[in-house]
Formats: structure tokens, sequence, C-alpha cells
């Protein structure tokens, strides 16, 4: 079995973790707030020429990119005059147009080009990987859930490989929630609760890295009782709904109860299109994603948090991938072309509870066949086959019109900026701001984002 089908099989799940109580003491306290964060991942590096970062089709005729959809862009203008060039297949999004804002031209890790790596500096901040962002959103909260990252779908890169991160597979995490309801708690009363403990207590007062282990289970312990209570509260899912109702409901029952703050749904197409017969299928591949990221905004909107609101006005939405896709592969016909990785620029797309939707914020280069390439553009892409980051004026919001002579990271938005957003409307203390280069600044955050 090849390695992406066993992961395809072996993957699809949810992601679970145990906050130490102890490093909730040590952030500094909120306000108890209902914000959630939805991830969408769209995985194996999709090329978001196909959505909302288009090329005109006289690129394709001049032999630079390929274009499956045959058809030229429409112009997409945003409410702050940014602009892009998006196709035909974003049409169910429209309707939700003024929820979301696109993000073009985000760097990623302009010297790694692999699935990992870039995966890693998304969720971690670091190419080599690390503790994730996600459970940040959780230790600055008041009323912190002992559980975190639901995740479905397979993954391609190793999502289980950032800190605390316990995954189970999505089934399992519904038939568990049947499952305690049968079963007692364990409260650390009970002498066998206390036994437990105990032997970690003992274990955890070295200073090797068993040890330390031994400490972080005995305050996820700790939190077990509550956890219990929180899962016995939980409905399984509905049954014989599409996938995206399933997981909506699911999600929204998890979020409720304060089961978990944040989720991570990693589709299931292919986006990984080295070979022209996956590239030539993307047009019906992005058709289907846009259909479902329209169908998850609907039901996000029409699913009630509370009275008063809905699943959406309390959740923030991030849809992205871990790199873009070069503009052909060279040496193939145009028309018979794949593409490779390109972490040189990438789409985000951000919605719901925090952000001023209706934006088109950044972009990338390359955006006709006789376009002056920088010399930054040239350092990194000699072979001119990738679309790169313009520079970006972040105190101005909008991309730059200058052409860099030499590449420097801090000219460009990075997918740190993006991170740095998110923490900034979750009130996480900056110290634990994401950094662009060893040393560098806090990549700025994206203030015109927020709402």
């Amino acid at each position: 079995m090849k390695r992406r089908d066993l992961l395809k099989v072996g993957m699809v799940g949810m992601g679970a973790l145990l906050l130490p109580r102890g490093l909730l003491a040590q952030m500094r306290p909120r306000l108890n707030e209902d914000h959630f964060l939805l991830q969408i991942i769209l995985e194996a590096g999709a090329d978001f020429t196909y959505l909302f970062d288009a090329r005109p089709l006289a690129m394709t005729a001049a032999g630079l990119i390929q274009n499956y959809i045959g058809e030229d862009p429409i112009v997409y203008t945003g409410a702050n005059g940014g602009a892009c060039l998006r196709t035909k297949l974003t049409d169910p999004l429209l309707p939700h147009r003024s929820r979301f804002s696109v993000v073009n031209g985000v760097m990623m890790a302009p010297t790694f080009e692999g699935h990992e790596q870039n995966m890693n500096l998304f969720f971690t901040g670091n190419p080599f990987g690390g503790d994730s962002f996600i459970p940040l959103l959780n230790w600055e909260s008041a009323s912190a859930a002992p559980l975190d990252g639901i995740q479905n779908g397979y993954t391609f890169a190793d999502l289980r490989n950032h800190g605390r991160v316990v995954p189970l597979q999505a089934a399992a995490a519904d038939s568990l929630t049947g499952m305690l309801n049968g079963l007692p708690v364990l409260r650390p009363s009970d002498s066998l609760a206390a036994h437990i403990r105990t032997r970690m207590q003992a274990n955890g007062s070295g200073p090797g890295r068993f040890s330390a282990g031994s400490r972080r289970m005995m305050t996820s312990f700790d939190g077990m009782e509550g956890l219990h209570d929180k899962m016995n509260r939980l409905l399984p899912a509905t049954p014989g709904g599409d996938e995206e109702t399933q997981f909506v409901d699911f999600l929204s029952q998890l979020f409720k109860h304060n089961v978990t703050r944040s989720a991570v749904w990693v589709t299931n197409e292919n986006f990984d299109t080295h070979d022209s017969n996956s590239a030539k299928a993307q047009p019906a591949v992005f058709a289907a994603v846009a259909a479902r990221l329209a169908k998850v905004f609907e039901l996000l909107a029409s699913t009630p948090f509370d009275s008063k609101r809905s699943m959406f006005d309390v959740t923030t939405v991030m849809v992205t991938s871990e790199f873009g896709r070069t503009m052909r592969i060279e040496g193939n016909a145009i028309g018979e072309t794949g593409t490779n990785h390109n972490p040189f620029s990438n789409t985000v797309l951000l919605a719901g509870k925090g952000i001023r939707g209706g934006q088109v914020i950044g972009a990338s280069d390359f955006a006709s066949a006789g376009e002056t390439l920088s010399g930054a553009h040239l350092q990194k892409d000699p072979r001119r086959i990738c679309l790169m980051a313009r520079p970006f004026d972040f105190a101005l919001g909008r991309p730059r019109v200058d052409l860099p002579a030499a590449f420097d990271v801090e000219d460009y938005l990075n997918i740190g900026s993006v991170v740095n957003t998110i923490f900034e409307m979750f009130h996480v203390d900056r110290v634990h701001s994401r950094i662009n280069s060893r040393g560098g600044r806090p990549a700025p955050v994206l203030t015109q984002l927020l709402a």
C-alpha cells in the first residue's frame, strides 16, 4: 500500500488534547468568551488559481500557466478596494462574500517545499515541528476546555506531530460519547483514582523526560472528571445526513458544551497535482470544494449556538492549504502539465467572528505574461515557474508596487501574520507571537481584518 493510501485509511480522525492546568495558571486571565476556531485544510497543496487568485488565459496561451477551466477569470473587488481575479468555480461562495475575506499572496516557508515542513510551519511556526498554536486558544480562556482539536478527513502531512495533540477517529469519538454514558466517572476521591495519581506524582518527581511526561499525565488526569461530565452531555451525530451536516452538528455540540474551542477539518479532495491527469481534474475538485465550503457556511449560519446567536456568530473560520502550486512543470506542454509545490504564495480565506468580511488583502505577482519580476522573485524562482507574494505595506494594508532587488522575508505577508491575527482575536499573549525569521520581530497583525 502506498504511503498516501495508508494515510487515507488510517488517519481519518479527531484530535483531542488534555490541557495541563499549570500552564493555564501561567497565562494572563481573560473573561469568559464564546469564541471558537474552525480550520478547514485543503491539504496536499491547493492551487488557488482555481479560486480567488486566478490568471488570464493569455498567460496560458503564452505557455506560462496551466488552466484546465478554459475560461477567463472575473474581477473580484473587495469592500476595502483590494481586488483579485476569481474563477466561475467560486460562484457558490458569492452569497457569503460579506462573511469572508480573501488573503492572497501569503508566504509560507520560503526555504522548504515539503508538505510536512510547511504544515509544521502553519501549526507550530517552525518547519521542523513543535507545539501547535491550537492549545494557546484554550490557555487564555477563563473556562479553558480540556479537549481540543476535532479532526476530520485524511492527512498527507502528519498532523499528529504537534505538541499535546492526540488524534481519535471521528467514528470512535462518536461512539465514545455513548460508551461514557454507561461508565461511572473515575473521581479523585475514589481509592483507585487516588492510587493512580499517587503513582504519577511519584514518577513525576524527577528531572528527566519520563518525569516530565508523568507530570503532564497527572495534570491531564486531574481534568478527566470534568471531561467525562462534558462528554456525557453529547448526543450521537445525526444519522443519515451528509458529511457537512454531521460535522457541523457534532461540532456545535462540542462548542456549546465547552468540550473544545477549536476544530480541524481536512478535506478529502486530491490537490497533489504533479501528474497532468490530476491537474486536469482540478476544476471538478474545486467545484466540489467551493460547494462544500458554501454548505458549511450555510450550516454555521443556520445552526443556533444559543437563543440569540448562530454558530457563525461565535466561530472564526480559516480555510487554507500548506502551500500553493507552481504554474507548470518545465518540459511539459502547457496543455499536458501538472504542477509542483510553491511555498512563495498561498491563499487564506477568513470568515466569521472577529473578521471584517468582504475584503481582498494581499496579492501575488506574475499577473501577466509581460510583467517585470523583482530581483527578489528571480532570486527565489530563477526558472520563472512560481507565483510569488507581492511585497506588502502593513500600515496601509495593501500590496506594495516596488520591486525589491533582493529577498527579505520581512517585506512579505507571511503565514505568521495570519496566525498572529488569530492570536489577537483570541487574546493570546503577544509573548507567543510568530516571527518570520530567527531573531526577527513579531510578524505584523493584519489589523484590517479585525472587526
